[in-house]
């Protein structure tokens, strides 16, 4: 499987359900994925975390993480604070689905080689409706 970028347009089939307005207009009339778009027809858990929080409650989130992967929970996030990167570490040595959603363009981004794997293997997806942006999240 190649790891292009692919541009999902809100009529397609492989548009997440999800992100499909009631009535209206879609919210992000595109979105850009990286990889297999049917892991995105399951549930979902989503995962988020603060940049600041006690260090006992960050180790009860690397356990939660933990035992995430290991029941075979899929799980979306944003992973950009330091412990959300770590739980995705965690996550990706397990079997689940993982969905990467960062706060930026996804056209010329550089996966590491465990996100390479785990597209590859049709597990790992990311997913972003933000396109031009520059490299890096801002405020």
């Amino acid at each position: 499987m190649s790891l292009k970028v692919t541009t999902v347009d809100s009529r397609n089939p492989n548009y997440p359900a999800s992100l499909l307005p009631k009535k209206g207009q879609a919210q992000f009339p595109r979105i850009s994925i990286i990889g297999d778009p049917e892991i995105l027809k399951r549930q979902w858990l989503g995962l988020f975390c603060s940049v600041k929080c006690p260090g006992d409650l960050i180790l009860r989130t690397y356990d939660l993480a933990r035992a995430l992967r290991d029941a075979g929970v899929p799980v979306i996030g944003g992973f950009h604070t330091p412990i959300e990167k770590d739980c995705l570490d965690l996550l990706l040595r397990g079997k689940q689905p993982v969905v990467i959603c960062p706060a930026r363009d996804i056209k010329n981004m550089r996966l590491g080689k465990d996100l390479k794997t785990g597209v590859e293997e049709g597990r790992v997806l990311v997913l972003s409706p933000f396109e031009g942006m520059g490299r890096r999240p801002t405020a």
